[in-house]
């Protein structure tokens, strides 16, 4: 009989009292948890579904019904156990590594296997199982599970055994139980797979996505507010909410055992969290973990009030120092920290929006760490190098160290930090300089800033702030060897991960820069209050008035003249109050009246009729003590009259002065002054006419193609320096611009023409300047073949000179034309009209160059009379041709084609000959010489 106690197997009968104890021991211990073993692991029926092969970290704490027997085999039962259950997915070789959370060889965990496809009712003898007890087995560590070196399924209990068995084959859609108990000990455990079989998880297929991290501004103690349950909606987005679920806890213990799940808002430090998924029909979960961090704001907001006299001011100052802005445009920032001066005459309150910045999300920004997690459009030159190429880049400490103006990081700014140095040259197109990808949450800001020095580039350029490919700031970089600052506020609308980038807007030939403190950090939002009450102030104004000789007491002074006087004195608020006495001293009492007339106009006053410029009195008695004085001045003003002269260029117009006019003419406008006077405005406009150019040249008329003779008219103007602008390939042919070239007083440009250049139809802009106006007229320059390149044969044939005789080009298609209109079908070399040129009209042909596909015309051919000589042709167009032949004499026939070539030569004997011909259809020519030197001439069509 065994008895076991604890994990220290004894195979020795004790005494039945001890016996009696244990048992009582047992039971009581076992109707303790199963008391509390609802829901919870500590049972088959319970066992913790698995869905994939990741490590098991876990603890173990007592059990629910003793399941484990003696019958289950290696002896043992439970004492702080856990239940697990899987389905495999791929089959193959299945075992694992138990390892205690202690390395105390004291600490000692057991196992049993169920399978395949056991029942909790019913389990039967285990298919693998270890209760070796390491210490008295004489081990030399704590560790078990299977593997593939052993031979043994079952071992145990005490001192039988090593721990290990032979790990298990399994097969696809077999399901299994694991059992791991602590029978000795108080550590925790973790539980590594092995084998090549992998377990059926429905979660890897359904793209739920690594979390990444997520950061937090906190308060001064490093708590901030999370929303769990906003997290969970945000991460489920696009999964079936009927099949799928989630829930979040504090770590991977309480996920697994689903206790003290986490929802809603919640106070969350930095650390370690866990979401847990679970399928709605099978029982299997899948755990995501994640890490908040959180940044530490010692400020909070503030809400002030002030109590200020009228026309004091005071200085509002924000909590944030980032982005910031009133809800009052009355005042202005007086100092970089948008402090603001407010001095309101009411009482107000300003509100003022900032933000301070808590945690950075960029990894490697001020590059002190080299080249780490730097993505870039550019090419990475290493270190060390003392030049650096076009599309290059590379981290150094200071700029000289590639040949540029000393410069040093902008971090440290000496020899110990890092920056990332940058050519940018020869690129025509946007070039991302640096990119990184952060995790945002949705509905907070942040600040994206960066420093950067331009080193070359007197243009300057710019730099785009991108965030997922949509530019949010532009910044324009153009101080050389100085640090410029970018930064900008961008708020995101989703959670999960962006890209922010920064992008140079166009690279030129000298764009070298430098990058340092690149930053996207989580920002704070503040709303800071500050109620300013206005006290009043108890200003009096006192008007009074005294005759010349007479004084008056105000305060400690006397007064006997005209002035304003002011007393200060503090009212109840203890606010300044001011007296100010009008203090009026004379025979009179003033009062002026202005009047402006216009020439001719009046005014009456008093009886008076007024009409030239001037200051005019008048005293009557008044209700004061001394007379009144009005004093009247009237200003006469003349009518206006403004002359404009102005000289135009063809096509300008004239929009000033209110005038719009585009052509000579005078133009006058009658108008009212500021004064309601009459005004006139005239317009005396002159525009010239336009000026026009044509090319002289009449190529088929002369034989002359070394000099292109230009005409110009240029009306009212007098042209002095001209620009011709050729195209690429009159360029390509040896026609070269000609810039600022002198004109002369013939109206007329020579330009020569280069020997090299080939028929073809140019384009010319000549560009003429005068004094005063520039005109550009287009030309086109059409040089064609000239007509000796083709050749009359007969009455009726025409032909185009091979490379040998036509100046050595070479053709790959030709067209026809008669009076300069294209004749059907006539495409080759030669032109045959049957029944004989027109006698009275012009030939010429298309023809496209094979060298570079130029297609030009020919100067015309005209009707020449022949005296053909030969006989009538002979036209073979049988399926298989024959050249039939009667001689009496023996003899040989030549072919020519229409231009002289000799294409064929045949024998001819006595009798009839029948000849095949093998030549394309065209006209050929025919020489027979007999033997006795008779010579015959003919022609002959091959259709």
């Amino acid at each position: 009989m065994v008895i076991t106690y604890g994990k220290y197997k004894a195979k020795s009968v004790l005494i039945t009292t001890i016996i009696t104890t244990i048992l009582q021991l047992t039971i009581t211990l076992n109707t303790m948890n199963a008391q509390n073993s609802s829901n919870m692991p500590y049972d088959c029926v319970n066992a913790i579904p698995l869905c994939d092969s990741r490590n098991i970290d876990l603890n173990v704490n007592g059990y629910g019904r003793q399941e484990i027997t003696s019958s289950c085999g290696c002896d043992g039962q439970e004492h702080n156990s856990i239940w697990f259950k899987w389905t495999v997915a791929q089959g193959g070789t299945m075992g694992f590594v138990l390892t205690p959370a202690s390395n105390a060889i004291t600490e000692d965990y057991d196992f049993w296997i169920f399978g395949p496809n056991p029942n909790c009712s019913n389990l039967g003898v285990s298919l693998r199982c270890s209760t070796t007890n390491p210490q008295q087995a004489g081990l030399n560590n704590n560790l078990t599970g299977l593997n593939s070196l052993e031979i043994d399924t079952h071992e145990g209990p005490g001192e039988d055994g090593n721990s290990w068995v032979y790990w298990i084959n399994v097969q696809a859609g077999q399901q299994y139980f694991l059992v791991l108990d602590r029978a000795v000990g108080n550590n925790a455990f973790s539980l590594q797979w092995t084998g090549t079989a992998t377990i059926e998880n429905p979660f890897e297929d359904e793209g739920f996505d690594t979390i990444p991290t997520i950061y937090l501004c906190g308060d001064a103690a490093g708590n901030a507010q999370f929303n769990f349950t906003t997290f969970i909606n945000n991460y489920m987005q696009g999964h079936n909410s009927s099949v799928f679920s989630a829930k979040c806890y504090n770590n991977e213990t309480d996920a697994t055992m689903q206790q003290n799940n986490i929802s809603g808002p919640q106070t969350v430090t930095t650390g370690n969290y866990v979401l847990r998924l679970d399928h709605a029909t099978i029982e299997c979960f899948d755990i995501k973990n994640f890490r908040i961090e959180v940044g530490n704001v010692t400020e909070v907001a503030k809400n002030l009030q002030f109590s200020i006299c009228k026309t004091d001011t005071v200085t509002l100052q924000p909590t944030g120092t980032y982005f910031i802005k009133w809800n009052k445009t009355d005042v202005i920032p007086t100092t970089q920290n948008y402090n603001y001066l407010a001095s309101p005459d009411t009482t107000t309150n300003y509100v003022a929006t900032s933000y301070i910045s808590c945690v950075n999300t960029i990894n490697n920004g001020d590059f002190e760490q080299g080249n780490k997690l730097v993505n870039t459009n550019l090419i990475y030159a290493g270190t060390g190098v003392t030049t650096l190429q076009p599309n290059r880049y590379t981290i150094t400490n200071n700029s000289n160290t590639c040949g540029y103006t000393s410069l040093y990081d902008h971090t440290h700014n000496n020899a110990n930090g890092h920056m990332m140095l940058i050519n940018a040259a020869n690129n025509n197109h946007r070039v991302t300089l640096w990119q990184q990808s952060v995790p945002v949450q949705m509905a907070t800001h942040y600040r994206i800033s960066y420093h950067t020095a331009l080193l070359s580039n007197q243009n300057g350029i710019s730099i785009e702030t991108v965030v997922n490919g949509n530019t949010i700031d532009t910044k324009a970089i153009n101080q050389r060897n100085i640090w410029q600052h970018g930064e900008t506020l961008w708020r995101s609308n989703t959670t999960g991960i962006v890209t922010v980038a920064l992008v140079l807007r166009q690279s030129t030939q000298n764009s070298v820069l430098a990058l340092d403190d690149i930053s996207v950090n989580v920002l704070k939002q503040f709303l800071d209050t500050f109620n300013i009450n206005v006290l009043p102030s108890t200003d009096t104004i006192i008007d009074h008035q005294i005759c010349i000789g007479d004084t008056y007491q105000f305060g400690n002074n006397t007064y006997n003249t005209s002035g304003l006087y002011t007393e200060h004195y503090t009212n109840t608020y203890g606010c300044d109050s001011i007296v100010t006495l009008n203090l009026s001293v004379g025979p009179y009492l003033r009062r002026i009246t202005n009047v402006n007339l216009c020439q001719g106009d009046s005014y009456t006053f008093r009886g008076k009729t007024y009409t030239q410029s001037g200051v005019y009195r008048d005293t009557f008695p008044s209700t004061f003590i001394c007379d009144s004085l009005i004093e009247l001045h009237i200003q006469v003003h003349q009518p206006y009259l403004i002359e404009f002269n102005e000289d135009l260029c063809y096509g300008e117009i004239y929009d000033k002065n209110n005038f719009y006019a585009t052509e000579t003419g005078y133009y006058e406008q009658r108008l009212l002054s500021q004064y309601g006077c009459d005004s006139t405005v005239t317009l005396n406009l002159k525009v010239r006419g336009e000026v026009t150019a044509k090319i002289e040249n009449d190529f088929c008329t002369s034989d002359a193609r070394d000099l292109l003779n230009i005409s110009y008219i240029a009306p009212d103007g007098n042209p002095h320096t001209y620009t011709l602008t050729v195209d690429d390939m009159a360029q390509q042919q040896g026609l070269n611009n000609v810039e600022n070239g002198t004109l002369g007083s013939k109206n007329l440009i020579s330009i020569n023409l280069p020997q090299s250049i080939k028929p073809g139809i140019y384009q010319l802009e000549l560009t003429l300047v005068d004094s005063n106006c520039v005109s550009t007229i287009p030309l086109e320059l059409a040089l064609p073949y000239p007509a000796s390149i083709l050749v009359q044969k007969w009455n009726d044939v025409i032909a185009v000179l091979n490379s040998n005789y036509n100046g050595g080009y070479k053709f790959s298609a030709y067209q026809w034309q008669h009076n300069g209109v294209d004749i059907a079908g006539a495409t080759k070399s030669f032109l045959y009209i049957p029944n004989g040129l027109d006698k009275e009209g012009e030939y010429s042909v298309k023809l496209t160059r094979e060298e570079d596909g130029v297609t030009m015309y020919t100067c015309p051919i005209y009707y020449t009379p022949h005296m053909d000589i030969f006989v009538y042709p002979v036209t073979i167009n049988s399926p298989s041709p024959m050249l039939k032949i009667i001689s009496n004499s023996e003899a040989s026939i030549t072919l020519y084609n229409v231009v002289g070539m000799q294409v064929a030569t045949y024998n001819v004997s006595v009798g009839e000959n029948n000849i095949p011909v093998t030549l394309p259809s065209g006209v050929y020519i025919y020489k027979l010489n007999t033997v006795n030197n008779d010579t015959h001439t003919g022609k002959i069509i091959v259709e």
